[in-house]
């Protein structure tokens, strides 16, 4: 391994870091703020699972009830999920793939992690004061709320202002910042599937901060927008919110893809099977996913021909991640298969990948919409394409992990961890989605006779899979404390990164590296 005492981890001290433009840094930060409001919602998520066993034993009330599940999906879904991997493998990552010293914009990044924080705070004080309007905040009912919506309205402004900010730096940085002779076919996977998912965060998420602005006009001054009481549609907002929140799921699954297809690509020690193929469906995924958003109004009066052509085009967007999915495990085939955490994360996730896909495209049918929408159903597909997109962070964790720390982890007892997550994650989401299918409403307060089976085991399953997190969270603490020190290139990787000193320096490379096509990655 390169010696190299003035890595980007040198230099300590909490204003350090804040003060820090190297985004390597503001990766870091955002991958311990990201995880912490993940465990608050995993926390408010078992909660809500194990009050409906105890009759109200652990959340009294209904109205505390709904705050503690307003919580969870706000928290897990906006803070979390939609961030997860650009937000920090992205930062810390892209550049070093591409060559370059930093994002395009390093003061800007810096700033948008600024707006995250906020958003986290606004968020955390909006949940607190007793806000029940989920991660939706649907009209007109949301506009009967008090102060806890303001603060939840500037905190999705705040979160959707760093989302934009984030999206527009990577383009940047892919455009202008690569290399010489790192050719556009040169890229990883994971840079093209960050530049596919900014087109959504460009040009989707404005819609959202829109559309919570307007409520809040609508809220002080009665402008008649969303209220019908006042001449207002109600739909008007979904469609609004919708444009954002479907091609959101995408946002956060084009990353993970792109995790997936170089993993697996390193760790059979083969190219990735129809590279240019997959590239394109990135693109393909990112514009049919906005073009798609109305799949969600199928029940919410939306004309016949508009369902229609929606439900067509997001089973083509399925038939897309499909192909995707064909092609990781085309390029497994005959491979030298490299087993280690990495590769069983990735594994992990490309089974789940599937069986949120099919779910979500049955809720896509129109004959099936009404009945499962409402459902928990519903509840258990979106799970399963978290589940998956977590594995997949997880998978790039493990992938980069030496680089990124310099230091080796215990692979044997981490597969042992992801294999507990893995089996409590599928113990977890499997019952809701049998329950929905059978008529379980979504959001119940209480366990309706017959259901309560499903409840339990989802229980249980939610209990495996937090211990299998703390499992992977505590062997990941262990490394950096008595963790063996890392080769600069453990996997045999021939992409830009593994060029890098291990930990990388502050400004990555001593010298700008130049890439021929002759070294191109697969």
């Amino acid at each position: 391994m390169s010696e190299n005492t003035s890595n980007y981890l040198s230099e300590s001290g909490a204003a350090s870091w804040l003060k820090s433009v190297d985004s390597k840094r503001i990766a870091l930060m955002y991958l311990v703020g990201m995880g912490v409001a993940a465990v608050l919602a995993l926390i408010a998520g078992i909660g809500l699972r194990l009050d409906l066993l105890t009759n109200d034993a652990m959340v009294e009330g209904q109205q505390t009830f709904f705050q503690a599940l307003s919580f969870h999906s706000f928290f897990m879904i906006f803070l979390f999920m939609v961030p997860a991997i650009p937000a920090s493998l992205g930062n810390f990552f892209l550049p070093l793939q591409l060559g370059a010293s930093n994002v395009a914009f390093p003061r800007l990044n810096r700033l948008s992690f600024y707006f995250w924080f906020a958003g986290l705070l606004l968020a955390f004080l909006s949940m607190h004061a007793g806000n029940i309007l989920r991660w939706t905040a649907l009209a007109p009912a949301s506009l009967t709320e008090g102060f806890p919506f303001v603060m939840m309205v500037f905190a999705v402004i705040t979160l959707g202002v760093s989302v934009i900010i984030t999206g527009i730096n990577f383009t940047v940085t892919i455009q202008l910042h690569r290399a010489q002779g790192l050719a556009w076919s040169d890229l990883p996977l994971f840079a093209w599937s960050l530049q596919a998912a900014a087109i959504i965060q460009i040009f989707a998420t404005p819609l959202l901060g829109g559309a919570f602005a307007l409520l809040l006009l609508e809220k002080m001054m009665g402008l008649g927008l969303f209220d019908p009481a006042l001449g207002g549609d109600a739909l008007l907002y979904q469609q609004l919110f919708w444009f954002f929140a479907r091609p959101a799921l995408f946002m956060a699954l084009l990353p993970a893809f792109g995790i997936i297809g170089d993993t697996v690509s390193v760790m059979s020690r083969r190219p990735v099977f129809g590279y240019t193929g997959q590239v394109v469906s990135f693109f393909a995924i990112s514009f049919l996913s906005i073009l798609s958003w109305g799949g969600h109004l199928t029940s919410s009066g939306q004309s016949i021909a508009a369902s229609t052509m929606t439900s067509f085009l997001f089973m083509i967007l399925v038939a897309i991640c499909f192909n995707c999915i064909l092609s990781w495990l085309a390029t497994l085939y005959k491979g030298s298969i490299q087993l280690n955490a990495a590769l069983v994360f990735s594994l992990f996730a490309i089974i789940m990948f599937p069986v949120g896909l099919l779910a979500a495209a049955a809720l896509n049918i129109m004959s099936l919409n009404s009945q499962l929408s409402g459902s928990l159903f519903a509840v258990g597909s979106n799970h399963y394409l978290l589940g998956a997109v977590l594995f997949s962070l997880l998978a790039g964790l493990y992938y980069w992990w030496p680089k990124m720390s310099g230091k080796q982890i215990n692979e044997n007892l981490s597969m042992l961890a992801g294999l507990t997550l893995f089996i409590g994650l599928n113990i977890t989401f499997l019952p809701q989605l049998i329950a929905g299918a059978r008529g379980l409403p979504r959001g119940h307060y209480q366990v309706i006779e017959g259901m309560a089976a499903s409840q339990v085991v989802s229980v249980i399953g939610g209990i495996i899979a937090v211990a299998g997190l703390i499992g992977v969270i505590v062997l990941f603490i262990m490394s950096v404390k008595k963790g063996a020190r890392a080769e600069d290139n453990p996997w045999g990787a021939s992409s830009l990164e593994w060029k890098a000193t291990t930990p990388p320096q502050t400004e990555n490379f001593s010298e700008p590296p130049a890439m021929h096509t002759a070294e191109a990655s697969s």
